[in-house]
């Protein structure tokens, strides 16, 4: 199983919004909205799309916030391997590399300021701890690429950017 994440912010800071887009060749299991996951407003049972809106975020928020909801949903489901997916180098990297030198200096910069999003990460570092299994991966987005996961990124892109634009 595949997990495609994407954040989107119209703005930013300003309306934005965060999806997975769970890649697989079988139906999944589907939490109860509103349930599982705090403030999911919409699903695509078609496409095993979520989304859910944000009404004042950063980009970087809300690509953390998929990724977030890539794990959530992984609590509910009880999947314990999958690869996550995330367009955001910034996630990336502060998941697979910075978080660990940020636990040593108690959540500092080298500047011994306070990272940003202190909260998001800390979570996030949860979830690393919970889920060894898990790899949250890079992948370029925007390629035209028709490869799997080139075309998985651009359907959870265009889900995510057209959902944050639907709110006025």
């Amino acid at each position: 199983m595949y997990i495609f994440t994407d954040g989107s912010c119209i703005g930013n800071p300003g309306k934005g919004a965060s999806g997975i887009f769970i890649n697989c060749t079988q139906r999944i299991p589907l939490p109860k909205i509103g349930y599982i996951i705090n403030n999911i407003i919409d699903f695509s049972s078609q496409y095993n799309i979520f989304l859910n809106f944000s009404n004042f975020t950063t980009s970087n928020i809300e690509e953390m916030n998929a990724v977030l909801l890539a794990f959530r949903y992984l609590d509910y489901s009880n999947i314990q391997k999958v690869d996550i997916y995330t367009d955001s180098q910034y996630v990336a990297n502060g998941y697979n590399n910075w978080m660990h030198n940020w636990i040593k200096k108690e959540w500092k910069t080298t500047h011994n300021h306070i990272i940003a999003n202190l909260l998001l990460w800390q979570e996030l570092y949860n979830y690393y701890n919970k889920y060894k299994n898990v790899k949250v991966i890079w992948i370029r987005s925007h390629t035209n690429n028709k490869d799997f996961f080139s075309t998985s990124n651009a359907v959870i892109d265009k889900a995510v950017q057209n959902y944050a634009r639907s709110f006025k």
